[in-house]
């Protein structure tokens, strides 16, 4: 692209640009005063801030804007003086203090946000001197988050916050001395939401989640596994590390070989477990098929396609100069009946012309002679015009013949142009197919069969499993398991000269029979692991049932323990939107009386905050 060019194109996109942002200007300015005609300032400010960053400098669009957020900050100012005729300061120091944000020089969102925070100070203290140390903290907060320097409610907001504290860890304490470790832990959760740094708290509940995760923790102590006639080794290899692999350590779930010790404070929780695996089988079979592959298997002579094709180009352009030679012909045929034409032209208005001449000669001497008698020379004026237009006529058909020539003579130079092109073509397209052969080797391509032999192992037993009560013969866990394996494969072998996909052949990748032994014992122990965590989770749900029928029976100590031992059992905390785990955690706060958070925190730790 030329240099002039360039800049004509960027000149183009600047204006088009500064267009196009003018309609944009243009259109915000426009739905802002749409929008403050009905009294929606909130819209109309958007629309104007949207105007002004299109066009900085604009006076009318900042104006606009301004006034918009003077609407704004009066709305908000009524709102917040209804709230604290409504007694509710606290929830005026939000409007009262967008407004001051909004509209800086309004005075009345400066006394409206200043009278807030003197009443919201004021029960905040009230509530210090009446013991309700929540209700002083979150009133403090409200008031530092429109002022974060305000002193005296920073000042309010601490001692809240270490009466608070203090109080739970008090709580917790006691709880925690008469074994209560739930509403324990829920009181070291919430003193630790309010301190985070608190030492105590913090050792003191690390201390309660380890005792409940003790508490809470499911044993499965193995018994025998067993296998009658078909399976009689397969239970050797089931011991507690085995059945333990792939399962979360999160867990409170412990498998053991067997039990050395009593829980903390009473005993454990858990079941003893056994199974016998039975009919164990084994089964190898064999299909042949057969399949066929494509393969070079040497070269051949076959008619050159392109020969045909190559012949009938020459033809063709052989006939072409044929036409173009008649064409030729023609044309310089034409020429020489053209230059007669012409000639006999220009002689007939050479004679016209001379006639004229001698016309307009016996003409002027009529008019001489006459001496000025009207019609004297009548004769000689007619010969003369006739004699005038006879010669515009010998010299149009004159024009008319040099025109033909000139034609003719044109034609020729092209018939002539277009006979050397067409014999050079018809040149190069014989010496094509002189050099086109008639026949050209190809691979030759053959059909190889082979046999193709599939093998399919397979293996299966079943397992009973039994579960018992630790400390009793109570059956918890009845239930029957399969373990599985299906392999198959193909094999052929391996065949030089052939197909590249036989060449080298296709070896046998199945299980032996030991191997497939291994593989269904694997395939029963996962299918046992899964019924194991069934069993655990049932033992989770438990909880959780029984600690949603004691807070219906309105035992809120008992409810609150068996929540959180669901909780606790869980392992770590729960992802967002588990709904069990979700709803109990509501319960908990709401039972006692404390924040989500602190029940999060209680059960899974600091991290949670």
């Amino acid at each position: 692209m030329k240099p002039n060019q360039s800049r004509k194109y960027s000149l183009l996109w600047a204006v088009l640009f500064v267009l196009g942002c003018r309609s944009a200007f243009g259109d915000a300015l426009e739905r802002g005063d749409q929008m403050a005609a009905l009294g929606r300032w909130d819209e109309a400010a958007a629309a104007y801030e949207r105007a002004v960053s299109l066009e900085p400098g604009d006076e009318e669009a900042n104006l606009k804007l301004k006034n918009a957020k003077r609407q704004q900050a009066q709305a908000r100012v009524e709102r917040g003086n209804e709230l604290l005729k409504a007694g509710k300061a606290r929830e005026a120091l939000v409007p009262f203090s967008e407004a001051v944000q909004l509209d800086r020089d309004s005075v009345a969102a400066r006394e409206g946000l200043e009278r807030a925070k003197l009443e919201v100070v004021r029960q905040a203290e009230e509530a210090m001197a009446a013991a309700r140390f929540k209700d002083a903290f979150e009133l403090a907060r409200a008031v530092l988050l429109v002022e974060p320097g305000h002193a005296k409610a920073r000042e309010l907001e601490s001692r809240a916050r270490s009466e608070v504290t203090r109080a739970a860890v008090a709580r917790a304490t006691a709880h925690e001395q008469a074994g209560n470790l739930a509403a324990a832990s829920l009181d070291y959760g919430e003193a630790i939401e309010y301190s985070r740094e608190h030492r105590e708290a913090l050792e003191a509940s690390a201390r309660v989640r380890a005792k409940l995760r003790d508490q809470v923790t499911y044993f499965i102590a193995l018994k025998n596994f067993d296998g009658d006639q078909s399976a009689d080794d397969l239970g050797a290899d089931v011991n507690a590390t085995v059945l333990a692999q792939g399962i979360d350590a999160k867990l409170p779930l412990r498998i053991v070989d067997k039990l050395d010790k009593k829980a903390p404070g009473g005993t454990l929780q858990g079941m003893r477990l056994g199974g016998l695996f039975q009919a164990y089988r084994h089964s190898r079979s064999k299909t042949a098929s057969s399949r066929s592959c494509d393969y070079i298997c040497g070269t051949e002579w076959v008619p050159n396609p392109r020969y045909a094709a190559a012949e009938a180009e020459m033809r063709t352009a052989q006939s072409a100069v044929t036409t173009a030679e008649g064409r030729l012909a023609n044309a310089k045929s034409a020429i020489s009946p053209a230059e007669q034409l012409r000639t006999s032209a220009e002689a007939r208005r050479n004679q016209r012309k001379a006639e004229a001449d001698r016309a307009e000669q016996d003409l002027s001497s009529c008019k001489s002679s006459s001496g000025g008698q009207a019609n004297a020379c009548n004769a000689q004026q007619q010969r003369r015009d006739q004699a005038a237009e006879d010669e515009r006529v010998a010299e149009q058909e004159l024009r008319s013949a040099d025109q033909a020539l000139s034609n003719a003579r044109s034609e020729a130079q092209s018939a002539e142009s277009d006979l050397s092109s067409k014999r050079s073509e018809a040149a190069s397209r014989s010496s094509t197919f002189q050099s086109t052969p008639q026949k050209i080797e190809q691979d030759k391509h053959c059909t190889h069969s082979y046999a193709v032999e599939t093998v399919v192992v397979s293996g299966e037993v079943s397992v009973a499993l039994r579960g018992e009560a630790l400390y009793s013969t109570d059956v918890v866990l009845n239930r029957g398991v399969t373990g599985r394996v299906l392999r198959s494969d193909e094999t052929f072998p391996p065949q030089a000269g052939r197909c590249a996909e036989v060449a080298s052949g296709d070896p046998l990748l199945v299980p032996s029979e030991t191997e497939a032994r291994k593989l269904v014992l694997a395939s029963a122990i996962a299918e046992t692991q899964t019924e194991l965590l069934a069993a655990f989770q049932s033992y989770r749900t438990d909880y959780l049932t029984r600690g949603q029928a004691a807070f219906e029976d309105q035992k809120a100590s008992e409810g609150i323990d068996l929540m959180v031992r669901f909780l606790a059992s869980l392992g770590s905390a729960p992802e967002r939107g588990a709904a069990a785990e979700e709803g109990a955690i509501v319960r908990l706060s709401q039972a006692a009386a404390i924040s989500e958070r602190a029940v999060r925190v209680a059960l899974w730790g600091p991290e949670q905050l």
